[in-house]
């Protein structure tokens, strides 16, 4: 949809003096096109496809190939909402896009944890690359879909349904409490505004076990702040993703424009 005129114009003013890395471009792109979260040339230039939906008789899902690999989906989606689902996923982890997840070369054999997997598009594409991954996820719609996705190597994949958080009870655990007696090397976070409260209750094994991190940044206005902060306090030095996200629910207009995934990465005593 076209953002409403006020709110177009709010956004450009605050770009004419922002001290933002690529205000002049976003400025060119906010006064001739619609709303879109990538607000950048290469958003609407590339051809994103709508992927061709497969059906399983067997286990009753919709599945798409996702580099080559099935990826399951939930269920309750119509096959033209599982496509137009998945042709958001391209988008979101397009080579240029802010919202990219990055697994480093150097990560090969690795233990991970995907820290709200959903539908595990990052896990799939790590799967060959590492010795074994976690995948926390809550949402019980996931459940079956993620089952399925990773049977081919399921003595290497472990599904948690909890929250990872500041509590342990039967749905939340948090991560020093579950990595305390198990290798961890790398984590990926999104989880939906959470993430400074996940990291602050993994602290012991942020500083002792994890070598990499990609950390989701654009959820609350202040988390680009406190994320990298936290996890510089910790040794890490931390590498922001280019670009920016467009999320025009803030109130004042700097909140708009939000940073997608912190790749941050550090060195073991």
């Amino acid at each position: 949809m076209w953002m409403e005129r006020s709110e177009r114009e709010r956004l450009l003013r605050y770009l004419e003096t922002a001290d933002l890395d690529d205000a002049e471009d976003l400025k060119e792109f906010l006064s001739h096109n619609r709303f879109t979260s990538f607000p950048y040339e290469w958003a609407l230039e590339v051809n994103w496809p709508f992927p061709d939906v497969y059906w399983d008789k067997e286990k009753k899902m919709y599945y798409v190939d996702w580099n080559g690999k099935r990826l399951y989906w939930r269920r309750g989606d119509k096959k033209k909402g599982v496509a137009q689902c998945v042709r958001t996923l391209y988008r979101e982890q397009y080579e240029k896009s802010p919202h990219r997840y990055v697994f480093p070369a150097d990560m090969k054999n690795a233990v991970v944890a995907d820290i709200g997997a959903a539908e595990g598009c990052f896990a799939l594409d790590v799967i060959d690359r590492v010795q074994h991954i976690y995948l926390f996820e809550c949402d019980d719609v996931w459940m079956d879909p993620l089952a399925a996705t990773f049977a081919p190597w399921k003595e290497k994949v472990t599904i948690v349904k909890k929250y990872v958080g500041t509590g342990i009870d039967e749905d939340c655990i948090t991560l020093d409490e579950y990595f305390t007696d198990k290798s961890l090397d790398f984590i990926k976070v999104d989880i939906e505004g959470a993430e400074i409260d996940m990291l602050s209750s993994g602290r012991e094994t942020l500083a002792r076990k994890v070598r990499g991190a990609n950390v989701c940044l654009y959820h609350r206005e202040k988390d680009e702040a406190d994320i990298i902060n936290l996890l510089r306090e910790l040794g890490y030095t931390c590498k922001v993703n280019p670009g920016y996200i467009l999320y025009p629910y803030s109130e004042e207009p700097q909140g708009c424009f939000r940073r997608g995934v912190v790749q941050a990465k550090r060195k073991l005593p």
